[in-house]
């Protein structure tokens, strides 16, 4: 028996130092969690996935699936990658699975749901011969701005030289009005027209006006001589945006920017000379916080095509287009949708690159895009072409075709819609409302 304990008591004693000497290795990889998975955005027919890797994570092979089936699989150099996933249907939850390894991590995405392409639609025509609409603010469902150049006979029916520059929509009917600069000299044309409100309207003819919707004599906030630099050069302000009457931008002919803030207006240098047509600003994930963006090009020629982006301190450069056969004339975004950018064919930008979605539309050049949402954007054009997309497809309406005309502007509201052009020398207004 004393023989066996010894034995017993080496061979524990022996098993206790190996052990000691060798002990078993915990695991490779990391500890906690490499991997993290979020839904950054969606439209009606696709979710954008934000991927994460941890950087000391050895294991670099990503799969995704969708539901139970996998939808891609990657290596991941960084540790941040998007992936957009497409073909989806409208108004769906969809689950998402990121798996690395033995580590998985999941998120749901529900896609927006499409809206109606229903609307029913009213025209007016506003004017006589030589008669052009320009530019439309909508403030509400019952008050609505028009910057054009309306020409009337006079009460003996003989052709007034004095233009008509505004046009107010009550909900029903349109009233012209003349208006007149701080010297009382009529001001004959408006391209440009952007309202806070009923009392606080700016107005654009090159220079920039002031208006309290009511009065008949606007101020001159920014004149064309003396703060522009200079009628000689060309530069003048058409467009107009801004989010309050204390900051608001300003584009226009030959590579025209301003800003006003501070009761003052500021030129920003640019060193351009090709007409910017138009602006729209905010923050969005694919441009930056607190930007303008605006396009330009030469519409009727090859030129310089640039979709400019203005930061908030001022700094200027530009988001690569490089498709000069495709001039850029619009922009439109908001802080949850894409970035959309219309003129010869409608493109919106993403992960970093423009992406057509025409598919549907006429060959047309077209003067404006506005929107609601991504699944609610409307556009206007050349030979009265007015569409709207529902986040899925688009629907041309084919009633407002305008052979002899086009439509230069656009603005949408809610279930509102209004299109300004011309037509056989009158101006052309199009109303749509949705049922």
């Amino acid at each position: 028996m004393k023989t066996t304990s010894f034995v017993l008591f080496v061979f524990f004693s022996f098993c206790a130092l190996t052990c000691k000497k060798n002990p078993v290795a915990p695991p490779s990889g990391p500890s906690t969690n490499p991997l993290q998975l979020s839904v950054q955005s969606v439209t009606c027919t696709e979710a954008f996935l934000k991927l994460s890797l941890a950087a000391t994570a050895t294991q670099r092979m990503l799969t995704i699936k969708r539901g139970d089936s996998t939808i891609a699989a990657m290596t991941m150099k960084g540790t941040d990658s998007l992936f957009v996933d497409a073909g989806l249907l409208p108004n769906k939850t969809y689950k998402y699975t990121l798996i690395t390894g033995n580590w998985s991590v999941n998120s749901q995405a529900t896609t927006m749901d499409t809206t109606s392409h229903n609307w029913s639609w009213e025209v007016d025509t506003l004017g006589i011969a030589e008669s052009y609409l320009y530019d439309i603010a909508i403030v509400n469902d019952t008050l609505a701005y028009i910057g054009g150049e309306v020409y009337l006979n006079d009460s003996t029916g003989t052709f007034d030289q004095q233009p008509y520059c505004i046009a107010v929509w009550n909900g029903h009917v349109w009233h012209l009005i003349r208006l007149y600069d701080s010297d009382n000299n009529l001001i004959p044309i408006l391209r440009g027209v952007f309202a806070f409100n009923s009392s606080d309207v700016w107005l654009t003819d090159g220079g920039v006006y002031h208006w309290d919707g009511i009065s008949r004599q606007v101020s001159a906030s920014f004149g064309r001589i003396s703060l522009i630099g200079g009628v000689e050069n060309g530069q003048s302000v058409n467009k107009l945006w801004g989010t309050s009457s204390t900051n608001i931008y300003g584009v226009g002919y030959a590579g025209m920017v301003a800003h006003y803030s501070a009761n003052a207006w500021t030129k920003i240098p640019t060193n351009l000379t090709t007409e910017i047509h138009d602006e729209w600003g905010g923050s969005n994930s694919a441009v930056g916080n607190n930007v303008v963006l605006s396009t330009m090009c030469n519409k009727y020629y090859y030129g310089d095509t640039r979709v400019l982006r203005l930061s908030s301190s001022g700094d200027l450069d530009s988001i690569r287009w490089g498709m000069q056969n495709y001039p850029p004339y619009s922009v439109w975004f908001n802080s949850t949708s894409q970035v959309y950018v219309c003129g010869g064919g409608i493109f919106r930008l993403q992960n970093g690159s423009w992406i057509s979605m025409a598919n549907g539309l006429p060959s047309i050049f077209l003067n404006r895009v506005r929107g609601n949402g991504d699944n609610d954007i409307v556009v206007a054009g050349d030979y009265g072409v007015v569409a709207h997309y529902n986040g899925a497809s688009w629907q041309v309406y084919d009633q407002l075709q305008l052979p002899n005309g086009n439509y230069e502007s656009i603005a949408i509201r809610n279930n509102l819609v209004i299109a300004v052009g011309w037509y056989n020398g009158q101006g052309y207004v199009a109303i749509g409302r949705r049922y």
